[in-house]
């Protein structure tokens, strides 16, 4: 929301206790999700659960579209927030808090039409990634004053407090509510002044009224019923949560699921004197809370050079309460700010840390860059935001970041499994490192000079790929690797820098399969053979050939081989190499694969597939040609 105060509030939180351990990976929500650490051609598997948010702030309708499809949904995310979508007040310079001053419920906003917020919806849904709306409830648009005009169109006046879903008696006023004179809150201890005044200025709707709530909960159900999933509620502390509950009574159950629709409210950490019932912890009957005390420790750990000091951090509401994030767009732009892009390899730590640690439902912030403080997002003339353009300078998608991406899987595999935070270590100040049982492991390096040491891992003895600093995929690594021996490891992590790994970036193991596919000595007894295959030199230098085939390893069983299939090494401009070690003597069916997927690179004849090739795995090798990767064309 366009908040003015947020400094303000921070400088009053109240001082928490630092003695107890936070809460580890609590269970919040499950769904389907596509496979850890998997291409972004694999397809989704149901085995793992999952529930971090990326909240698209201010990304246009077909943008959050385009991202469920091309990264949300196959990277693990378990739902996308969105802007709040209603008609606003068009302010002649569009600044970004716009939309947190509505006009009208109708859904023609800056990111788009109602037909272009339906579609992403769907979009998102078939990209198995949940919509979550952020939603203005608490106040109207003040304007310049007078008589002005929404987005859509629609005249309001501020003065009369005429809208078109409501009129002066709709809402809050001096004397016979609010009790300052200057109609707007003075006293944030007071409970009167908090729900019945004005926040900056903007005319306070009376929510305990039966008009204003059914109103409110008209706009909340249209957008179930075209399958929202759920809402941020903006400036909770201001509505209250016993107008937040009887609102929450009049809506529909989710579309998908026939449950309650997920609820999210913003409250701020409360202050010594403050009302109980403006505190955090008084909204956690009707759903989470934002958790703005975990990511100030969060900034002021890693800003101050003690990051040693958040396992002992205590934050006000219990794990499966809060929702927990490093920045969002009113406290990125608070004095002092949280940690936010322009912090660069801290932030994406402080996101690892986030993801890695468990505490509560973790969000992804991804906004646009700004100079000051209401800079707009890129837009047309007419404030219509633009199409996101990660890379350019005014986009800093962070959800895209593959640190942070590789993040969400490692989060999603030790979430399925209910791990508890285990082997925890330190160096007293800026190296932590610590596992999620004994499924996954992380190191953070908040120094200045790469820290060398051996660290207890809790994994099973194998060797495992850094997915943070390389690539993995298909079983192989584009690094040398991480080996784990009586569970331990010796690792050097970057200045500024993490390494992670899981047990789903095994590269080898202590006979945990029967067969597997790499560059690495075969195990003990096994037999071997390598695959060497010339490509066409049209095949782009930066692409990936996958070798796949009817072993376990190889994608046996699986509709698309490449999707499970192992990704070879590039040997020369035209080679790529891979070994395949098996337990016995085996017999072969394969192919190769352009890119990992057979939609339009598989190798071709002129009209018709190639057919598998055959080999006989026995201590032997094989060399191969391919001769185009046409797909489909001209058959």
């Amino acid at each position: 929301m366009h908040r003015l105060d947020t400094t303000q509030r921070r400088a009053a939180a109240s001082l928490l206790a630092t003695a107890s351990l936070i809460v580890p990976l609590t269970v919040l929500a499950a769904q389907s999700a596509a496979s850890t650490h998997a291409p972004a051609t694999a397809p989704a598997a149901a085995t793992l659960s999952r529930n971090v948010t990326a909240n698209l702030f201010e990304y246009n309708w077909p943008s959050v579209a385009a991202d469920c499809t091309s990264v949300l949904g196959p990277d693990g995310f378990a739902a996308v927030q969105v802007a709040p979508p209603e008609d606003s007040y068009n302010n002649v310079d569009h600044y970004w808090w716009d939309v947190y001053q509505p006009v009208d419920y109708s859904l023609t906003s800056r990111m788009g039409t109602p037909a272009q917020f339906q579609s992403m919806i769907t979009t998102c849904h078939a990209a198995g990634v949940k919509v979550y709306v952020d939603a203005v409830l608490n106040h109207m648009a003040a304007g310049d004053g007078g008589q002005d005009a929404s987005y859509g169109g629609q005249p309001f006046d501020s003065t009369t407090l005429a809208y078109p879903a409501f009129s002066s008696a709709d809402f809050h006023s001096y004397p016979a509510d609010c009790p300052e004179s200057n109609d707007s809150i003075d006293n944030w201890l007071s409970y009167t002044d908090v729900t019945q005044c004005r926040l900056d200025g903007l005319p306070d709707l009376a929510t305990e009224t039966t008009s204003v709530r059914g109103t409110e909960a008209a706009y909340l159900n249209s957008m179930i019923s075209e399958g929202v999933d759920g809402f941020r509620l903006d400036s909770a502390t201001e509505i209250g949560e016993t107008d937040i509950a009887a609102i929450e009574g009049l809506l529909a159950p989710d579309t998908s699921t026939g449950l309650p629709v997920s609820i999210t409210q913003e409250v701020y950490p409360g202050s010594s004197g403050q009302d109980a019932r403006l505190d955090p912890t008084s909204f956690e009957p009707e759903g989470a809370v934002t958790s703005f005390d975990y990511s100030y420790a969060l900034t002021d750990d890693f800003q101050n050079g003690d990051i040693a000091a958040l396992n002992s951090f205590s934050p006000q509401l219990p794990s499966a309460n809060a929702s927990s994030f490093v920045t969002n767009q009113d406290t990125e732009r608070a004095s002092p700010p949280t940690l936010d892009y322009t912090d660069g390899a801290q932030y994406i730590q402080a996101d690892e840390y986030l993801l890695a640690y468990g505490y509560g439902t973790p969000q992804i912030f991804s906004s646009f860059e700004f100079s000051s403080f209401n800079q707009a997002p890129p837009d047309e003339s007419n404030g219509s935001v633009t199409n996101t353009a990660c890379g350019t300078g005014t986009w800093e998608c962070t959800e895209q970041n593959p640190a942070i991406d590789a993040m969400v899987g490692w989060h999603n595999l030790a979430y399925t499994d209910h791990d508890t935070l285990a082997n925890w270590s330190t160096d007293g100040s800026n190296l932590i490192a610590f596992s999620q049982g004994t499924d996954a492991w992380i190191a953070i390096n908040n120094g200045s000079s790469a820290l060398t040491d051996t660290f207890t891992t809790g994994l099973a003895n194998a060797t495992y790929c850094d997915i943070i600093n390389d690539a993995y995929s298909g079983g192989a690594c584009s690094g040398p690797g991480i080996t784990v021996a009586g569970g331990q490891a010796t690792v050097t992590v970057p200045a500024h820098g993490s390494i992670a790994f899981d047990v789903d970036s095994q590269i080898t193991g202590s006979g945990s399969a029967s067969a597997s596919a790499s560059a690495d000595p075969a195990p003990s007894g096994a037999v071997t053979e390598t695959f060497t295959v010339t490509v066409p030199s049209s095949t782009p230098p930066n692409a990936s050939v996958y070798l796949a085939g009817n072993l376990s390893v190889l994608g046996e069983g699986q509709t698309d081989w490449a999707a499970n299939g192992v990704l070879m090494t590039k040997v020369s401009s035209t080679q790529w190499s891979a070994t395949v070690h098996a337990a016995a003597p085996a017999s072969l069916q394969y192919k190769y694969t352009l890119n990992g997927t057979w939609s339009n690179n598989e190798e071709t004849t002129t009209c018709g597939y190639v057919a598998n090739r055959s080999a006989s795995i026995d201590n032997g090798t094989d060399s191969d040609a391919v001769a185009n990767w046409e797909g489909y064309g001209g058959c």
